[in-house]
């Protein structure tokens, strides 16, 4: 004899709510530290943080990478679940290009050292983080 569940329409339109709400408690309690204001990040790391919950305000971050050498290329990521890319600043004389899409995340960099007239120094990437009611995480990261 088969048994047959009956389920009621509140029940099913519950289901999806429960399911988000579980979701985000789950990920919310296994995102890394919260990001600070800069955030440095040596060529050849990862570096992720959280971007904390915030519904009221855009927030603008940066991540610091270090260091860049003159002659050298970079390739560098910038990932996460909401993130828009602000910009970079490097050195003089170096260059940064955006691969298309550049605006939003995932955003990929390629910074060209090759003519920066210091020896080394460091490049800054800024990301706006926009108004969310909850937490994401966002990882940075420079090979060269």
């Amino acid at each position: 004899m088969k048994s047959q569940t009956t389920w009621s329409l509140s029940s099913l339109l519950a289901l999806p709510a429960l399911a988000l709400l579980a979701l985000s408690k789950a990920s919310s309690e296994d995102l890394p530290q919260a990001c600070d204001t800069s955030n440095s990040c040596e060529i050849g790391q990862n570096c992720t943080c959280t971007v904390p919950a915030n519904s009221y305000r855009t927030r603008f971050f940066y991540f610091n990478a270090t260091p860049i050498e003159s002659g050298n290329n970079y390739s560098c990521h910038l990932d996460g679940m909401l993130g828009i890319y602000e910009g970079a600043s490097v050195p003089e004389g170096a260059k940064v290009e955006c691969e298309d899409p550049c605006r939003t995340f995932p955003v990929r960099l390629t910074i060209d050292a090759s003519n920066m007239t210091e020896t080394n120094g460091s490049a800054q990437v800024k990301f706006q983080a926009p108004p969310s009611d909850t937490s994401w995480g966002v990882t940075f990261g420079c090979e060269g």
